[in-house]
């Protein structure tokens, strides 16, 4: 059973967060960066930005990013 792209990019950006990699206070890469560095869909990078953003895993701040 193939994973869907939307599931494969949350479990990259989270295993990211979780290794430290992405810890507290540091950006992570742009909605932008994700789409070049992975190759899916700006939608798709949002939407999963969006829920990590729900979870409490990623806080935004206006004009700053995520």
């Amino acid at each position: 059973m193939t994973v869907p792209a939307w599931r494969q990019l949350r479990a990259g950006l989270l295993e990211r967060i979780t290794s430290g990699e992405y810890g507290p206070g540091v950006l992570i890469p742009s909605a932008n960066e994700l789409v070049s560095e992975s190759g899916w869909s700006g939608n798709a990078v949002r939407r999963v930005v969006a829920g990590l953003r729900y979870e409490g895993w990623v806080v935004t701040s206006g004009g700053r990013g995520s």
